[in-house]
């Protein structure tokens, strides 16, 4: 199965009331599984809209330095994170993405490029 490529909200580098983006949270794929096009300059927000915890797992790749190591951050319920910028060593799949997998629909992704 293809992941689901997740939407990418590009943030402008001037911000003012004409160039505001609206900014939309889109449902995990816990069946699929997501990716999101990986530069180097996304940010990545997880909302876990449910009542119980629930965690998500970004997939690694061998880096120049030998480490290879997927992380699981668990995403508290009703809680919002900020991943911070995305890494593309030792995570940019061959593909050029990053691979996502939500464990539950209720775990919600907004990406910011810019």
């Amino acid at each position: 199965m293809a992941r689901t490529p997740l939407p990418i909200t590009v943030v402008p580098a001037l911000v003012t009331a004409a160039s505001a983006v609206a900014a939309t949270y889109t449902a995990g794929d816990a069946v699929n599984n997501n990716s999101i096009a990986l530069t180097g300059q996304e940010r990545i927000l997880v909302k876990n809209t449910d009542t119980a915890s629930h965690s998500i797992l970004i997939h690694s790749v061998a880096d120049p330095f030998g480490r290879v190591g997927d992380l699981t951050i668990p995403v508290a319920a009703g809680v919002e994170l900020l991943l911070g910028q995305a890494q593309t060593v030792g995570f940019q799949q061959a593909d050029g993405t990053l691979w996502v997998d939500p464990v539950s629909a209720l775990v919600e992704f907004l990406v910011l490029r810019g």
